[in-house]
């Protein structure tokens, strides 16, 4: 990644994309995460899914009736070809 001195950290040129402009984070890591996710890389995000403790940490608790269910996930999680690299953050009711 090239930066700029002047420049926002949060802002990267483009070129590292395929473009000439800078671009913002947000874009930045959409463009980043492609190639990465044809390498192996997944978004680990259950929101609404029964609880899974081997792909999520559960830092909240609230009421609700049945089973575990992920209410809000808080900070997503990732899984390298099939192995969790960093648990999801979740909210969970139930």
């Amino acid at each position: 990644m090239r930066t700029s001195t002047k420049s926002n950290i949060y802002e990267v040129r483009s070129s590292d994309c395929g473009g000439e402009t800078s671009v913002r984070q947000p874009e930045a890591i959409r463009c980043w995460s492609r190639p990465s996710a044809r390498r192996g890389l997944e978004r680990i995000d259950p929101a609404g899914a029964a609880f899974d403790p081997n792909e999520a940490d559960a830092v909240a608790h609230g009421d609700g009736d049945g089973g575990p269910v992920v209410a809000e996930v808080l900070r997503p999680g990732y899984r390298w070809k099939g192995r969790v690299l960093r648990p999801a953050m979740v909210k969970v009711r139930g």
